[in-house]
């Protein structure tokens, strides 16, 4: 026989009569804290009511400003960072939690067509883009999720945009490929880069390594494990090229 323990609405609807009836204090000592309980718990849930459906959109609030090529980083307290795409260097914070937008610290210039990774330690580097004047970028920042500010760090031996920057195993990040520029997407009289960098957090400094098969752009790369260590595959549409970074296996 299932024994059955006693349903919570009925004792929270008890302990309410209790309190507002001059019921002795000792009973209405008992059921203060479990009034406070329940308040809490239904605050809690209160967080949660947007809960959507799987396979649908909600609307999520509107960004600091209008973005058309921005970076979006997934942070480790499951935040999420939106920079670049526009002629400002405003970023924005996303917390799934309140559905909720915020400004953080601004980069030092606004950027386009940048390339960015989290790093192992939590914290988001940004390299490369065109600025708001249509110069092609070398220089790169980095974010600090404890501080929400951003600082300069080592700039890339070539300007570059609409390149691939890789978070790699050891903790280094790969940049490969891109435009020199100058315009947006190939722009006249340019062709993609075969060129990569690698930059050591460590030093905060970027070093020339292995050149790419054939010219690259695409912000599409990911890292490949294999028996003789790691290989950096790139994707772009229907094609695939991929090449070993020896220092890195």
């Amino acid at each position: 026989m299932k024994v059955r323990g006693p349903r919570p609405m009925p004792i929270l609807a008890l302990c309410c009569r209790w309190l507002t009836t001059g019921t002795p204090p000792l009973f209405q000592n008992l059921c203060r804290p479990a009034l406070s309980l329940s308040l809490l718990l239904g605050l809690v849930c209160a967080q949660y009511a947007h809960s959507q459906t799987p396979g649908t959109w909600n609307p999520a609030g509107n960004m600091s400003v209008v973005r058309g090529t921005p970076t979006a980083i997934l942070l480790q307290d499951g935040t999420v960072l939106v920079v670049g795409g526009a002629s400002s260097a405003a970023s924005d914070l996303y917390d799934p939690v309140g559905n909720a937008w915020s400004t953080v610290g601004s980069m030092s210039t606004g950027r386009n067509y940048q390339a960015g990774t989290i790093l192992s330690d939590g914290r988001v580097l940004i390299a490369g883009g065109i600025d708001p004047n249509n110069v092609v970028l070398a220089t790169a920042e980095i974010y600090d999720p404890s501080t929400q500010t951003w600082t300069p760090t080592g700039n890339l031996n070539t300007p570059r945009y609409m390149h691939s920057a890789t978070l790699l195993p050891n903790g280094m990040v790969l940049v490969a490929g891109g435009w020199p520029g100058p315009g947006p997407c190939c722009g006249s009289g340019t062709y993609a880069l075969i060129s990569s960098e690698l930059w050591d957090p460590a030093t905060g400094t970027w070093t020339a390594t292995g050149n790419l098969p054939s010219p690259y752009a695409s912000r599409s790369c990911c890292p490949v494990q294999s028996a003789v260590g790691w290989t950096v595959t790139l994707k772009c549409k229907m094609r695939r090229r991929s090449w070993a970074n020896t220092r890195n296996t």
